[in-house]
């Protein structure tokens, strides 16, 4: 009867092991999205000390089908789906995604006033790119960074931006469309 009790746990060991080793496809799976589909577009550490990864789901064959979705990593290291945007703007064809990490740190000036800095995101994904992606000095505002993956038309660009939580307020649609990017 000990020997049955100890393989009981062992096997409710292993399980509970494979389920943890496991939990990042199997939180997709439980949605309907299968990790060969993702493309991790963003990944860090938010201001609750939780690890989350903003990834793009790329739904083939059908080139609509995209989405963002947010996972977070839990304390004891589960994934799960926080939150997914798969609604893409119909005026601009884009799929658009945002967050901001509130936690960030006060810098103080020669003034005696201070700065309260942060980070926050912006994701675009389109498919309609005319030509070659790449901005030039000037042409995003300052503090901002990006980084474009661009495949053809299809293309997914990241802002990041540190600075004052209300700074990131930027019309990416028109800035592609005036620099002829887009159609």
């Amino acid at each position: 009867m000990r020997n049955k009790i100890i393989i009981f746990i062992f096997i409710i060991t292993i399980c509970l092991f494979t389920l943890y080793l496991n939990s990042y496809s199997i939180a997709l799976l439980m949605v309907g999205y299968k990790s060969d589909d993702i493309i991790i577009q963003k990944a860090g550490i938010d201001s609750n000390n939780e690890n989350y990864r903003v990834l793009l789901y790329r739904g083939y064959p059908v080139e609509n089908e995209s989405a963002f979705i947010h996972m977070i990593q839990n304390k004891i290291g589960i994934w799960h789906i926080s939150h997914t945007m798969d609604f893409r703007h119909p005026d601009t064809g884009l799929l658009i995604t945002s967050g901001l990490n509130t936690g960030g740190f006060k810098r103080f000036s020669h003034d005696d006033e201070f700065i309260f800095i942060s980070e926050s995101y912006l994701i675009y994904h389109g498919l309609n790119a005319i030509k070659l992606i790449d901005f030039q000095p000037g042409q995003l505002p300052d503090f901002v960074a990006a980084n474009i993956w661009q495949t053809g038309n299809e293309y997914t660009i990241l802002l990041q931006y540190y600075g004052n939580p209300t700074g990131l307020n930027i019309d990416l649609y028109e800035i592609l469309l005036m620099h002829e990017f887009i159609a």
